[in-house]
């Protein structure tokens, strides 16, 4: 019996020694050696174990398990007591017999060896995912290190806890790791393989943050290789994206606020983490109370990109709804770098949505070195709110970005290309000044490359058109006037700027109620004038209506200088428009250092308002210049070539006088170079 407990021949040198110093007889040493040589030398694992170990109930004292009381075969649903430590040694085997659990309140530490691994499966003869349920960590001290789990449905239930999970192996379970509520465990360097469902899945709810820090785990053959994250119903606290080799991946729409009133609940995602979401998935900061709030916090590196994506393994545009900022969003705590947002813009009620949407948040936050790409719908949405945007790249989707009702935002260094529709589009509502600052976009293979304005439906505030590298362009007849009476709207275009109209548009400064005023103040330079022109790849006279100024134009603050009025006169009612046309304006204001040219009517057509002309160029108009009515304004050092009958028409007429000042004007080129003096009554 010795010698099978032996493990090296050393014994039986030992053993000799003995039987020599007391002169056993010699038969006794034959058969010692005799039996050397016939019985073989077993090796460290050939061990005897004692019988199979069966547990079940409750652990209430610290406690080992070691080896050679393995296997340990739980019968019954398995408690460790709190305060209570079971400790499991390298290589111990833990079978589950039947669909128990196994919960530790105190403390599990069960490390095992590279050579030596702890494992927990199933006693059935055909093992099967499901066969047991789980082991549930309650307490921060728990270990497991260099064990295997298979065969379960949830491996490692982790709630409540900051336990440590690394170097274990999590595999042909339902679910390898599932972690709830209040829980920040660390989940380092294992691995798992063929399990049925999510290795690894994150489910928030009201009890506390589920914020585990996953890095450097090896998934596969998984069904998906991915970490599902789920709330119920809402993300309460402050939670941390950590980045690990599989993707984050959301099949609800997920709402992020706070459990309490007047605080901020943050989404943290680290560089390089990737999110992908399901059929009808998103993300939202909304609390329809408005009494807690939720904040963005995604800034990834240029190597490290973050990512919004879909989970489909042929993405298309719509896969998703996108992401959802309200009022509810902390502006001051969101910001937005080196981030990708792609294939969003799911229909969500009757129209597809933005990939971001951004609506009614106070503060302002940055977006910077993004790229927002393949949406159904607009790429990025922005209402009542003032976001800045820098060095982003907006593409492939129906719409690069939305600007609608109060917003100041800077938009600068950006690429916006392959929209179907328009790059941007400056929405103006009665909420307040659409104001934007573009600098120095970049725009290409858009449809077409510019920045549409529309009004819904007038402009209502001050508004500045900034100079950038596409026109604005406008499809539709804009009326500026303020939206409280008494008080002026005024459009400031600042140089260089190019605005072009399609059919049937044009600008208005009109309020037929004469309760408030609208004005222009359009002031270029030489080298980069203002241009009011057509939109058509091929201009012609009458492309567009032109520009109308009532007598509910505010004339104090309106100038016109160095600008370049073309392509207008499109028939509206019966007969032709003036390219620009001044009607009955108190206050008479300048014109200068202004073409208008290739128009289908009159160039300018100006009643019972005496506007100062000068230094200003008419070329192939129909007329040049047309006064009627009260007119006491200077003409004075202007070119007028090639209008098609008068380069100057004088119409007298009720109420009167008609009596301009010409001087030093110059006439040329072809048609009449004559001033025509008309009489109406």
């Amino acid at each position: 019996c010795l010698l099978q407990f032996s493990s090296s021949k050393l014994f039986i040198l030992i053993w000799t020694c003995i039987a020599q110093k007391y002169m056993v007889k010699k038969f006794i040493l034959c058969a010692v050696f005799f039996l050397c040589f016939i019985c073989p030398v077993p090796s460290a694992q050939a061990l005897v174990y004692d019988a199979p170990t069966y547990v079940s109930g409750t652990v209430s004292a610290d406690t080992v398990w070691t080896s050679n009381h393995s296997p340990y075969i739980v019968t019954g649903n398995l408690v460790v007591n709190s305060g209570v430590t079971l400790t499991i040694r390298p290589g111990v085997e833990v079978r589950f017999q039947g669909n128990f659990s196994f919960t530790v309140n105190g403390v599990l530490n069960a490390v095992g060896r590279a050579n030596a691994m702890i494992k927990f499966t199933s006693d059935k003869a055909v093992p099967a995912a499901g066969d047991w349920q789980f082991i549930k960590l309650n307490n921060n001290n728990s270990i497991l290190n260099y064990t295997i789990i298979s065969y379960a449905d949830k491996g490692v239930f982790l709630e409540n806890t900051a336990a440590t999970i690394t170097n274990n192996t999590f595999q042909t379970n339902n679910n390898g790791v599932y972690i709830k509520g209040n829980a920040s465990p660390l989940i380092s360097q294992n691995t798992f393989s063929q399990n049925v469902s999510y290795p690894v899945v994150i489910e928030h709810n009201a009890a506390g943050p589920a914020s585990p820090n996953l890095n450097n785990n090896t998934y596969s053959n998984n069904n998906p290789n991915g970490i599902r994250i789920t709330a119920s119903p809402e993300v309460y606290y402050d939670t941390t994206l950590t980045k690990d080799n599989a993707p984050y991946i959301v099949m609800d729409f997920i709402n992020i606020k706070h459990a309490i009133g007047g605080q901020t609940d943050t989404m943290t995602i680290n560089p390089g983490v990737e999110i992908r979401f399901g059929p009808g998935a998103g993300l939202q900061f909304l609390n329809i109370y408005g009494a807690s709030f939720g904040a963005l916090n995604a800034q990834g590196t240029a190597s490290q990109p973050i990512k919004f994506t879909s989970m489909s393994q042929t993405p298309a545009p719509g896969d998703w709804i996108g992401i959802y900022m309200p009022s509810t969003t902390n502006g001051a705590l969101t910001k937005l770098d080196h981030c990708i947002i792609e294939y969003a813009g799911q229909v969500f009620g009757s129209t597809p949505n933005p990939a971001l949407e951004i609506r009614n948040v106070a503060v302002s936050f940055p977006i910077t070195n993004t790229t927002v790409q393949n949406s159904l719908n607009e790429g990025i949405y922005v209402v009542d709110s003032s976001p800045s945007l820098s060095n982003n790249t907006i593409s492939n989707s129906l719409l690069g970005l939305m600007l609608e009702g109060t917003t100041s935002s800077s938009v600068t260094n950006n690429t916006f290309s392959n929209t179907q529709s328009y790059p941007v589009e400056l929405r103006h509502t009665a909420a307040g000044p659409t104001s934007p600052n573009f600098n120095n976009n970049t725009y290409s293979n858009n449809n077409p490359d510019g920045i549409r304005i529309t009004a819904s439906p007038e402009i209502y505030y001050d508004t500045t058109l900034t100079k950038d590298n596409a026109p604005y362009i406008v499809t539709d007849f804009i009326n500026i006037k303020h939206a409280i009476g008494g008080q002026t709207d005024t459009m400031t275009i600042n140089p260089g700027v190019e605005i072009r109209f399609g059919p049937g548009a044009g600008l208005q400064f009109l309020n037929i109620y004469g309760a408030s005023f609208g004005a222009l103040n359009a002031q270029g330079t030489a080298s980069q004038p203002i241009k009011f022109t057509s939109m058509s790849q091929t201009p012609a006279p009458g492309d567009w209506i032109g520009i109308y100024m009532p007598s509910t134009t505010n004339g104090a603050l309106t100038k016109l200088d160095h600008c370049i009025i073309e392509y207008a006169g499109q028939v509206f009612g019966s007969t032709p428009d003036p390219a620009l046309e001044i009607r009955n304006v108190t206050q008479p204001f300048p014109i200068t250092n202004t073409t208008i040219q290739n128009n289908l009517n009159e160039g300018l057509y100006i009643a019972n308002t005496s506007n100062a002309l000068s230094n200003n160029n008419f070329f192939n108009n129909q007329e040049g210049v047309h006064v009627n009515g009260v007119y006491s304004g200077t003409i004075t050092g202007n070119t007028f070539a090639n209008n098609v009958t008068n380069p100057i028409v004088i119409e007298h007429g009720p109420p009167g006088p008609t009596s301009p000042v010409l001087n030093n004007n110059t006439y040329t080129g072809t048609g009449p170079k004559g001033i025509k003096i008309l009489v109406t009554e």
